[in-house]
């Protein structure tokens, strides 16, 4: 017993409290443990007993008819609400109209003294539990609401860091005279650990980057704004060069890592917009595809990863781009957006080589879509494959096509 008292709650009716207390004497002789029969203590139904401050002792509320109704409903939603066990003596009609509440017994006012006892003595006995449990509870619900909070803070600045991330790219398709450029970005959450960038170097030339940092996420999204930042920065004659670009990317990457492992893939191509030539350097990143009628060519580049070598140095390859044909840059993402038929389970995160194919039909001249068109398509298809609501990765696809292949594309 938490407190050696019983409540006993009367009604307004006349002779009430004194019928109260006689009720309560008797249940207290037939008490099931005499040595810890508790004390009387009478109060009325209503302000004197709803106001209490804390309340563990078992109550016995001697209904009469002043006590029914709506006043009865208050009353247990009272008693429910601050866990207060309690036996309720009422008549047979207040009984047929009475719900069932958690904690608090109904029974007839001609029930025997000795079973209204024992249900007050167990009740009791229970009680520290129950005020065990309803703490614990609080605690878990003012904990749920704390880290509720804590995640919406997240949330905000994730969100913030999404949008900060984004103002380093292009925000819309990129068109020049001779050339459409279009992209596919999409990450795995709120941040992505690609990039690219598309940067006027002077009136006839074009630096494109695609950069893939190890894994996804913030860490990652980090160091590509490293990355942006060495681009933005680079001289011009830098950026002239995809081989010194590379290279200042790599050495910029080593002072800021400080002796972590994670590292950068990326593909940065200088487009002359007049000889329609590509200088293309790589650092371990998945070859970009040449798509024409003859098929898909690999553009293999021989440079290493970012920010590993100090010493490191990046070969150049030359690649035009004729009417019909389109360069596609893409991050190694995509292996794994387009499973097997029939794959299950983690067979959907095996790598596969079909989005090759998907690239080669949307980018191909005779595609009637336009280049922007086909990228849209492509972000169609990857919600549509499954496994799609949980990317393993974070794609990025950047492709550049001669106009006139897309007016070839368009007159088809």
């Amino acid at each position: 017993m938490p407190e050696r008292s019983l409540i006993v709650a009367h009604g307004d009716g006349p002779d009430a409290e004194r019928l109260a207390q006689a009720l309560g004497e008797k249940i207290i002789r037939r008490w099931p443990v005499p040595s810890e029969a508790p004390a009387i203590r009478l109060l009325p139904v209503g302000s004197a007993l709803l106001e209490r401050g804390s309340c563990r002792s078992p109550v016995l509320i001697v209904g009469d008819e002043s006590i029914g109704g709506p006043r009865l409903v208050q009353l247990f939603d009272a008693l429910d609400g601050r866990c207060i066990p309690a036996v309720v003596l009422l008549d047979d009609a207040a009984l047929a109209t009475t719900g069932s509440v958690p904690g608090i017994v109904t029974m007839p006012h001609a029930t025997d003294a000795s079973i209204v006892a024992s249900v007050l003595f167990a009740l009791g006995q229970r009680q520290p539990t129950v005020d065990r449990l309803a703490t614990e509870l609080a605690v878990a619900q003012h904990c749920q609401g704390g880290m509720h909070g804590e995640i919406s803070r997240m949330h905000e600045e994730l969100s913030l860091a999404a949008r900060i991330q984004r103002e380093f790219m292009p925000r819309s398709p990129v068109r020049t005279e001779t050339f459409d450029i279009a992209v596919l970005y999409q990450p795995t959450g709120y941040v992505s650990g690609d990039m690219y960038s598309v940067r006027g170097i002077d009136e006839r030339s074009v630096g494109i980057l695609v950069a893939d940092a190890v894994g996804h996420g913030v860490p990652a999204a980090l160091l590509t704004m490293v990355i942006a930042r060495s681009v933005q920065s680079a001289p011009i004659h830098v950026q002239r060069d995809p081989a010194a670009l590379l290279g200042r990317l790599n050495a910029d990457l080593m002072v800021a890592q400080s002796g972590s492992t994670r590292f950068v893939t990326a593909i940065y191509a200088t487009l002359d917009l007049v000889t329609r030539r590509l200088r293309v350097a790589g650092a371990g990143h998945p070859p970009p595809l040449k798509i024409s009628r003859r098929g898909v060519e690999r553009i293999e580049t021989d440079g290493p990863l970012l920010g590993v070598f100090e010493d490191a140095t990046f070969g150049v390859t030359d690649v035009t781009l004729a009417p019909g044909q389109t360069m596609l840059i893409y991050t190694d993402g995509f292996e794994t957006c387009f499973p097997r038929a029939g794959a299950t389970g983690h067979e959907l995160r095996m790598p596969t080589n079909t989005y090759v194919e998907h690239f080669a039909r949307l980018c191909s001249p005779e595609n009637a879509a336009s280049l922007e068109e086909s990228m849209a398509e492509l972000r169609s298809t990857l919600t549509e494959q499954a496994g799609s609501l949980h990317q393993a990765d974070d794609v990025t696809a950047l492709a550049i096509a001669a106009k006139d292949a897309s007016a070839a594309r368009r007159a088809a």
